[in-house]
């Protein structure tokens, strides 16, 4: 497993960069569009009141040269605007909505959660219970997309010869971990999500046999049950 530094390519000419006195505009390209200049670093200015904000520098150069965190393959497309894409932006993962779960890539391992009920501004559900898998002296530095399609992404977490290996799927109500040279123990706790009154339905952790699991756990499969 390695970290690459891929190179983002700008399709299109040459834009060239705009005083901050010109706004913004759309450039029409057929049924398309682009923007009439790269985005600029918004930045603290020594020209300003204490507390403005103004703008340099070609943010675009960031998105070339940034470290993304997969294994690249020969004619595998790397999407950019995926339900996953933050997995490969940045050293662990946001969490990452499979639906009905989502699945969040930490540096202890992999927690994964099945929201019941959404939150006051309604622009995001909310979950109750976690489940935490993790692996005794386990510590990753990084959680590295291995191979997509349309609807699947998989990612691994590697420290020395352990290894954590991930498959989720959009809309699957299953989320599959594997481990090797790792003894996996399953943590249930309440989310970070969770409000004090644990508003909604808190599901039960149960495993194979329907018996209800609670505390650290060393099991082959389980379910959330509502």
């Amino acid at each position: 497993m390695r970290r690459i530094h891929k190179t983002w390519m700008m399709l299109g000419g040459v834009l060239a960069l705009a005083t901050l006195a010109q706004a913004q505009s759309v450039v029409q390209v057929g049924k398309g569009s682009y923007a009439s200049y790269t985005p600029l670093q918004i930045c603290r200015s020594d020209y300003h009141a204490p507390g403005d904000y103004g703008f340099k520098g070609d943010q675009s150069k960031y998105m070339q040269y940034r470290t993304l965190y997969l294994h690249e393959r020969d004619g595998q497309p790397i999407p950019t605007n995926d339900w996953w894409t933050n997995l490969i932006t940045q050293p662990y993962s946001g969490r990452l909505w499979s639906y009905p779960q989502f699945v969040q890539a930490q540096k202890y391992g992999v927690d994964v959660q099945s929201p019941s009920t959404w939150m006051s501004n309604g622009t995001e559900m909310r979950s109750n219970t976690c489940v935490s898998v993790r692996g005794l002296g386990f510590n990753p530095v990084s959680a590295v997309a291995e191979r997509w399609h349309d609807w699947d992404v998989a990612f691994s977490m590697t420290d020395g010869n352990k290894q954590m290996y991930t498959t989720m799927a959009h809309g699957m109500p299953f989320t599959w971990i594997e481990t090797r040279n790792i003894v996996p123990q399953v943590t249930i706790t309440r989310s970070y999500q969770a409000l004090s009154n644990m508003d909604g339905q808190t599901p039960r952790v149960v495993n194979e046999k329907g018996e209800s699991l609670s505390g650290t756990q060393v099991v082959s499969r389980l379910a959330f049950v509502y």
